[in-house]
């Protein structure tokens, strides 16, 4: 076997036995959404870096809470904007978002347009 010899990893009993990536996303799943935008609120910009650095991989993983993942990240580039645009550090975070949000996002519009189209069609059916 290779590696470094030392234990293999051990998961953090506080995270419930998930990544951080999936147990962040979780708590975030269970932040009611009429809170999430306090909760949103209350981060500090360095927290908020770290979650913005989350939601590419959750994005292309195509996570059944995609519209989650891009109504945090949103809100918090509109949030954060000034401080993003001064940190160096924030770069290849956002670059890698945009790959990942632009995307998901005209997946999810098409997806709305679809469904609405087709509550049309059968309002259309049973109404007249």
């Amino acid at each position: 076997m290779g590696g470094t010899g030392g234990p293999p990893f051990a998961c953090n009993p506080l995270l419930l036995g998930l990544g951080p990536s999936a147990y962040v996303l979780r708590a975030l799943g269970g932040v009611r959404t009429a809170d999430l935008e306090h909760a949103l609120l209350l981060l500090p910009f360095a927290s908020a870096l770290q979650l913005l650095a989350y939601l590419p991989e959750w994005l292309q993983r195509g996570e059944t809470r995609s519209e989650l993942a891009c109504t945090v990240a949103v809100f918090l580039l509109r949030l954060h904007q000034a401080q993003l645009a001064g940190t160096p550090g924030a770069r290849a975070t956002l670059l890698r978002l945009r790959g990942t949000l632009r995307p998901r996002l005209q997946g999810l519009k098409e997806t709305m347009g679809s469904n609405l189209a087709a509550v049309e069609i059968l309002r259309r059916f049973y109404c007249v």
